[in-house]
């Protein structure tokens, strides 16, 4: 820098901002050259608890960190194949993965024991991410204009403990009343004899209660995809486009309102994405999950055989996630349907038709997954069109019905008990 030719002419000023640089240069150099200190913190961690699941941004940093670290394949996962019933013996995030990843693995936490390695701008991102899910949840407390639809509650079941960062953790929640548990509990036996003495026995399910605010009740499937349209009750800015959420029974909280089927079991938004499909177009999108149930069946595979089997293709997913491509009936595709996972079941099952028909196959999958986000799109314009500019204009209806037999109601209580009852009361919003 300082033989500079005549071509090149720094001020003193532009000469002391470099070297400047240089020197920070340098010192970055030397940090870098003893390790990241958020690996050194990861590997403390696991000395101290090395049955803890750690899980990463992307397939890279897995790859990364298992050679790093010499863990089992199974205990690094990416936000997609953290298992819905989360993890008994801990789990570690390592680095800012994204708002929405963050809430779903966060709200509620996926572990008793769950410690976040953030940097400095990361746990500013994690605290304002707290303060937005605060604020949310400080709207719901007090609606007033809710209220005229829904009965308010003020009670919230016991949750699991929140990650290892306690500053960043949201206040406490204040001036709780007691639920009174005999009322729930019989509720909860009428709800039961209800559903198992007035129908015919039949073929059973596994379900969890839910309680409303109105006295009804329902039983849903854990795995079922239900229509949930909170967030659009209590958005604040007209502008935004209006969307009914999706969320499992294990994702739902205590004034969560949801739009159920009163007369049939049948999933609410793919009911109105079918309407908008061809004849055939969902058979097409999901012909990957019938020949993996077909390849699995005739193989006499494990799940952790398969997942063995795709891993060495290169499509390394937990045996949860494959578990769940399996055994799910609302599943359209995996996560990663155009980045590999396709190939990778058409390499194992190596069926032809299949592999022949794999761009038609992503094609419908496409036409589907837009289709579910129109029929989301609509129900919400077909709510807000229901309930008008205010929602205090329904301040005089106990029972909202939006379109034919599907009807608003607000979450009491969730009752995460496994239940078996026949199928046929299953998913549909029920009277006491």
């Amino acid at each position: 820098m300082e033989s500079c030719g005549s071509g090149i002419w720094l001020i003193d000023e532009e000469r002391q901002a470099i070297r400047s640089l240089c020197r920070e240069c340098h010192h970055t150099l030397d940090v870098i050259a003893q390790g990241s200190p958020r690996a050194r913190r990861l590997e403390a961690l696991l000395v101290q608890q090395p049955a803890v699941s750690v899980i990463v941004r992307h397939d890279r940093e897995r790859e990364e960190i298992l050679s790093a670290f010499g863990l089992a394949p199974d205990k690094v996962l990416t936000p997609d194949e953290v298992p819905e019933d989360g993890f008994d013996s801990g789990a570690t995030i390592v680095g800012w993965l994204g708002r929405a990843p963050m809430i779903r693995l966060l709200h509620p936490p996926i572990a008793d024991r769950l410690t976040l390695l953030l940097y400095p701008i990361e746990l500013r991102w994690y605290r304002t991410l707290v303060g937005s899910l605060e604020r949310g949840r400080q709207r719901r407390r007090p609606p007033m204009s809710r209220q005229a639809i829904f009965p308010a509650i003020s009670w919230k079941p016991p949750g699991r403990p929140g990650p290892a960062i306690s500053q960043a953790e949201p206040p406490a929640v204040q001036d709780l009343e007691a639920m009174d548990w005999c009322e729930v509990f019989s509720r909860r036996v009428t709800a039961l004899r209800s559903a198992t003495t007035t129908v015919d026995s039949g073929p059973k399910c596994d379900v969890c209660l839910v309680l409303f605010t109105d006295e009804r009740f329902a039983f849903l499937s854990p795995h079922r995809r239900l229509a949930v349209v909170t967030a659009l009750l209590e958005r604040t800015s007209s502008t935004a486009e209006p969307e009914v959420e999706e969320r499992t029974v294990a994702e739902l909280r205590p004034g969560d309102v949801l739009l159920l089927p009163t007369s049939a079991d049948r999933d609410v938004i793919r009911s109105a994405a079918d309407r908008q499909l061809a004849e055939g177009d969902r058979d097409q999108a999901t012909q990957w999950q019938k020949v993996l149930r077909q390849y699995v069946s005739e193989q006499g595979l494990t799940v952790e055989q398969l997942r063995d089997q795709l891993a060495a293709t290169g499509c390394r997913r937990h045996a949860q996630t494959i578990g769940q491509w399996l055994r799910s009936e609302d599943l359209i595709a995996p996560q990663n349907a155009y980045r590999g996972d396709l190939e990778a079941i058409a390499a194992v099952t190596g069926f032809p038709d299949f592999k022949a028909n794999l761009e038609r196959c992503k094609a419908a999958i496409a036409k589907v997954r837009n289709a579910h986000f129109t029929a989301r799109r609509r129900l919400a314009e077909l709510i807000l069109k229901r309930l008008g500019a205010e929602e205090a204009a329904l301040g005089g209806l106990p029972k909202v019905r939006i379109e034919g037999d599907l009807a608003l109601v607000r979450v009491e209580l969730v009752d995460e008990k496994i239940t078996q009852i026949p199928r046929s009361v299953a998913n549909r919003l029920l009277e006491p």
